[in-house]
């Protein structure tokens, strides 16, 4: 692996992968923003949009009704792909 390289279709799904940290959800989630925005990963372009709009969505970002938003972005989802 090296810059430039170009990645095999069928390689492991782990190297697409995007971790964040912080000392608390807000750092965290800032880190995995500007993380994402940064990434170009060609064929799971789509995967990166969905995870910015998650993101970025205030629900999400307060940590409240978690099974409420995962249905509702889903259901976006669903309906622009």
């Amino acid at each position: 692996m090296y810059e430039g390289w170009t990645v095999p279709m069928d390689y492991d799904p782990l190297l697409a992968k995007l971790i964040g940290y912080g000392s608390d959800r807000e750092q965290a989630i800032g880190r995995l923003t500007a993380g994402a925005e940064r990434v170009f990963c060609g064929r799971d372009q789509d995967k990166y949009s969905l995870f910015r709009r998650i993101l970025g969505d205030e629900d999400f970002r307060a940590a409240s009704s978690i099974l409420g938003f995962w249905i509702a972005c889903l259901s976006v989802a669903g309906r622009n792909g």
